[in-house]
């Protein structure tokens, strides 16, 4: 149009990280940045900083810092790539407005009317502080916490909607990688003392194998999502075909190490994780089809499962011998802190009724505890969560915590009929399986948070996150294939 002047050029305009193939297009630092190295890049970035998931972590401000830049470069520059991410990146949008809503100072009259405020007021009435404007959390510096903690689930949702189906195979063989990393730092944590530099972080299970994380029941929860992550691996190995009896063989060896690992962890619900996730492997598992054609192949068809569960049997029994097995020593051994955390429950169903409908704000539980805890919970040591991440959601949001978690259950079930839909020919491909997959990960993390609060830690944010993708596009092809079928 003449006399139209253009503000901006339209290379700025583009996403940074499109490749720019004709010769005169602008030059950008991004250039040769492809999106699946930068996926790859952050996904090994969290796993090294984000293990723990405590707020005062000297590597937090830097993880986060990364994570906003990141992500606001991506939402700004790329909004037209990142679309296939829109719902989970409305959802922690969503997510994030409400706890801001918690952090609004709130009249006093108003405030007041708030269940379970009680014993603030009375405070302030004994120090004669006045009405004072408080927020809906009664711990903001937590909620302020909990509000920052969502950049880094934002900034990989968009880094996979940015790689969209370029990494694959190779995404899984990355995080693969970090599980056998994470399991040999393990047993060198054994081997050493417990003051060696193999463990990362200050606090931590000092007695037991963490790996890259700062719990143990964290760590044996990765190592269980790694199980069907291994199968969809195999499932679809793209090498020589007569090389594949050998790597089968050796994905069955590696598949069942990782049970007694998970056992000397130390963690009693890792056992029931790792049960888990050796069931998903073998319900995920299927031979390739291009091997399918030789012999050797199709004999270990029928044996490999077989011979993986007696291997498991087999390194469960050896570690037992070996005096090792300390998550069936702390299983058997009575007046464990399983049993503290048993009798936390009527505590934390009062701490419940007492704030409900509306909640005491996110973060408030650690304050909220000491109000509460009974003598006989008295120790040197406090707890820092309430080891049930459903009853702290309810405890901190109240009936929109209960609505939360009903949203996510209902999500996960519709997933889970999507890809069951999935015709004979969708049910081949990667991106099935890896739905598949995705769906088993999602359900070992909440059972994983029915004891613990693995959600809570940035590296299994970002691993769920991964799977939460994997269904989405998953359900989506599925649910294509199913309106073609229906229409022919």
């Amino acid at each position: 149009m003449p006399g139209h002047v253009e503000l901006f050029p339209r290379s700025l305009l583009d996403c940074p990280f499109q490749m720019q193939t004709h010769r005169n297009a602008e030059w950008s630092p991004f250039r040769w940045l492809k999106p699946e190295w930068l996926l790859a890049a952050f996904v090994v970035f969290v796993f090294l900083l984000g293990g723990g998931s405590r707020n005062d972590l000297d590597s937090l401000p830097f993880l986060r810092g990364v994570s906003a830049v990141l992500l606001v470069v991506l939402l700004l520059g790329c909004p037209g790539r990142i679309a296939a991410a829109q719902r989970p990146l409305l959802a922690i949008g969503i997510v994030g407005l409400f706890l801001l809503i918690e952090l609004i100072p709130l009249p006093h009259g108003l405030w007041s009317m708030l269940p379970g405020r009680d014993i603030v007021e009375t405070v302030d009435k004994t120090a004669q502080l006045g009405s004072i404007a408080r927020p809906w959390a009664l711990e903001p510096y937590y909620a302020w916490n909990a509000l920052f903690s969502l950049v880094v689930p934002a900034a990989a949702l968009a880094c996979l909607a940015l790689a969209d189906d370029a990494p694959e195979r190779r995404l899984v063989t990355l995080l693969l990688v970090i599980a056998a990393v994470a399991a040999a730092l393990g047993i060198l944590q054994l081997v050493g003392s417990s003051g060696s530099t193999t463990y990362l972080y200050r606090i931590t299970n000092r007695d037991s194998s963490v790996g890259l994380m700062a719990n143990r029941n964290h760590h044996a929860l990765f190592l269980a999502c790694a199980m069907p992550l291994i199968a969809l691996w195999m499932s679809h190995w793209h090498g020589r075909a007569r090389s594949f009896a050998g790597v089968q063989i050796a994905a069955g060896l590696a598949l069942a190490a990782l049970f007694p690992l998970i056992v000397l962890t130390g963690s009693r619900a890792g056992l029931a994780l790792g049960a888990i996730g050796f069931v998903a492997a073998l319900c995920l598992y299927r031979v390739p089809d291009y091997t399918k054609s030789r012999r050797d192949v199709h004999l270990l068809r029928f044996d490999a499962r077989i011979v993986w569960a007696l291997m498991v049997v087999v390194l469960v029994v050896a570690s037992l011998f070996a005096g090792r097995a300390t998550s069936f020593d702390r299983l058997a051994a009575a007046g464990g802190g399983e049993i503290d955390r048993l009798t936390m429950f009527p505590v934390l169903g009062r701490m419940m009724i007492d704030h409900f409908p509306f909640g005491a704000g996110s973060g408030s539980f650690v304050p909220l505890f000491k109000f509460y805890e009974p003598d006989s919970l008295l120790n040197p040591s406090y707890y820092n969560r309430a080891h049930n991440d459903f009853m702290e959601l309810l405890i901190d949001h109240g009936i929109f915590g209960a609505a939360a978690i009903v949203a996510a259950g209902l999500a996960w079930a519709a997933g889970v009929r999507a890809i069951w839909r999935a015709d004979a020919v969708e049910r081949r491909s990667f991106r099935w399986r890896a739905g598949a997959t995705g769906l088993w990960i999602i359900l070992l993390c909440a059972v994983g948070s029915t004891v613990d609060y693995p959600l809570r830690v940035p590296s299994i944010q970002v691993l769920a996150m991964i799977s939460i993708f994997w269904i989405i596009r998953a359900a989506r092809r599925s649910d294509g294939a199913a309106a073609r079928s229906q229409d022919h």
